[in-house]
């Protein structure tokens, strides 16, 4: 079927009556102040929140490898139950305790006389082609399975790594992520290996870990979720907060408009306006009565500003001042679609947090004084250029 299908960020299991489960581990948001390691006390007014895990959680894994390598493992951590994982170990956070661990018998269940079996991959798993470079293409991995794929659902990705011990980036590598599936012909003749050591590169540091499954004739539907999401606080921002929030906001808007100016900077020719009547204008802008100001200008003035075009608006530098307002409504329109952080947009900030919006006259100002700025520098270049001339 030609469906969308998007990747689940979240745990997922199917239950005994063929249902899909997803869960997501319970989290919480902490706010710290950013520590200054030069005097080993926090900064003044530069806030950070953490997400972290929640107490009280079960996580369970598994080691795979030799029963010699597994008992030194197991000796090693049941020496130490108590341990810490994650950020700020020294800290409030991290603090885990070892509730069990054992060895068992890894028994591989005998698909050889499978038919159409079904190829899931539960880790990344990188494939290098001929010439040592990562690869998704399937006829690659054909080649290293020796069957032929009759069907497959992958989903790619990239991935960069670092050997902490050198505090270095390996080179990254592009994958087939978890959860890809690949519907083959046959069973690969060595596919006890596969599922013993990995499949592809790198299967030491968790890459390529597979596993077979026979092709599922019934369809599976979702019925319930317990997913997670952070929980927003109940009580109000405090006011040292939204000052940061609204400031970062200002400062997004204000390198918005400042490069909008340099841009339509670049537009305008038959450049004729002095830095006389440039420094006039900006003192309008400065004093924020410039659509009034504007209008009371000299008719000489005027037809200086009438005699400069801007090849995009294909209309006079006066007639654009004129109506600078429609402009700057529309550029400030554009910066509500601006990325606070990865994932937040500013228009989601107003909505979810109650603070001032910028103003019109705020980002008008802003505007015409990068503007004005901008061709007065223009200005001092030309006149070193005929110096030099």
């Amino acid at each position: 079927m030609d469906l969308d299908y998007r990747p689940i960020e979240s745990f997922a299991y199917v239950n005994d009556d063929d249902d899909i489960m997803l869960y997501q581990p319970h989290k919480e948001i902490f706010f710290h102040h950013e520590r200054d390691y030069a005097t080993g006390i926090p900064k003044q007014s530069i806030v950070f929140c953490y997400e972290a895990l929640s107490p009280e959680q079960v996580f369970v894994g598994t080691i795979y490898g030799d029963e010699i390598d597994l008992q030194l493992i197991k000796g090693l951590l049941e020496n130490n139950l108590s341990f810490r994982l994650g950020k700020s170990k020294t800290a409030q956070y991290g603090n885990c305790l070892l509730k069990e661990c054992e060895i068992q018998e890894h028994n591989i269940q005998n698909f050889a006389s499978s038919d159409n079996p079904l190829l899931v991959l539960i880790s990344d798993t990188i494939i290098k082609n001929d010439y040592g470079c990562s690869t998704i293409e399937t006829n690659q991995l054909e080649k290293i399975l020796g069957v032929k794929i009759l069907h497959s659902s992958i989903i790619s990705g990239r991935i960069e790594t670092v050997v902490n011990a050198y505090k270095a980036k390996k080179s990254s590598e592009l994958v087939y992520k978890a959860g890809s599936c690949f519907l083959l012909e046959k069973m690969p003749e060595n596919f006890s290996n596969l599922l013993l050591y990995g499949l592809g590169e790198r299967c030491n540091e968790g890459f390529g870990q597979i596993k077979f499954m026979k092709n599922p004739t019934n369809r599976l539907k979702i019925i319930s979720t317990t997913m997670n999401s952070v929980q927003k606080q109940a009580t109000n921002l405090p006011d040292i907060i939204k000052g940061i929030l609204s400031k970062s906001i200002e400062q997004i808007i204000t390198a918005y408009l400042t490069q909008v100016a340099n841009d339509k900077a670049e537009t305008i020719k038959h450049y004729k306006i002095n830095n006389s009547l440039l420094g006039r204008l900006e003192s309008f802008a400065e004093h924020g009565n410039f659509n009034e100001s504007i209008i009371q200008l000299k008719k000489l003035a005027q037809d200086k500003l009438k005699q400069v075009y801007l090849t995009e608006d294909k209309k006079n530098f006066y007639d654009y001042l004129m109506s600078i307002d429609t402009i700057v409504s529309t550029f400030l329109e554009n910066t509500k679609q601006l990325y606070v952080s990865d994932k937040k947009i500013i228009n989601d900030v107003y909505a979810e947090i109650e603070l001032d919006k910028f103003s019109l006259d705020k980002a008008k100002k802003i505007f015409l004084k990068a503007l004005f700025l901008c061709l007065r520098r223009e200005n001092q270049r030309s006149r070193r250029t005929n110096e030099n001339r």
